[in-house]
């Protein structure tokens, strides 16, 4: 009897085991475009400009996450100084890779749009010699367009708050791209 009452309960019990629901994804890694831009003239025609960048996320609970992003920026210079002093008009291109970290609030819904704000720090080291490497406090925010449970449209915009040499960066930076939780 004893071992009956016993299967009875185990076999009673098995549903509520399986009704439990899955545990999030603690890690989403995305890519995408910022700084888009685009240009159409005669000469050279019509052209998309943009940087491209990769975010990793990690997720500690189910509104907080801490993201890494790492971004390829490509800045333009047009001013060198020659070795007598003078001033020489020329076109000079460099690549930066700033970091952000950032702390992200994920507000929980039940729907496709998963909207978040964050704020954290941003470090560039300087592209050109013998300029000073900035650092700042940013905030940021954004939404994840849920595609399927893994798959995501992320749309975001950042902007600099405070930066240590004194100044500013203009304006909102936005981005685009995909996100991918696993």
């Amino acid at each position: 009897m004893r071992h009956a009452l016993l299967a009875i309960c185990v076999l009673s019990a098995l549903p509520l085991f399986a009704q439990q629901p899955p545990q999030p994804s603690k890690l989403q890694l995305s890519v995408f475009a910022t700084n888009l831009s685009y240009t159409e003239s005669r000469a050279t025609g019509s052209r998309v400009h943009g940087d491209l960048g990769a975010a990793l996320e990690y997720r500690w609970s189910r509104q907080w996450a801490l993201e890494l992003q790492v971004t390829s920026v490509q800045y333009t210079g047009a001013l060198v100084i020659d070795q007598n002093g003078g001033f020489v008009i020329d076109r000079i291109e460099r690549r930066a890779y700033p970091l952000d970290l950032l702390a992200h609030y994920r507000f929980d819904n039940a729907s496709r749009w998963q909207p978040f704000i964050g704020a954290g720090v941003h470090y560039l080291r300087s592209p050109y010699a013998g300029a000073a490497d900035t650092a700042g406090v940013e905030v940021d925010g954004g939404v994840h367009l849920m595609i399927t449970p893994s798959l995501s449209l992320r749309m975001d915009a950042k902007q600099q708050l405070l930066r240590n040499d004194g100044n500013l960066e203009s304006g909102v930076k936005g981005s685009i791209g995909f996100g991918w939780k696993f």
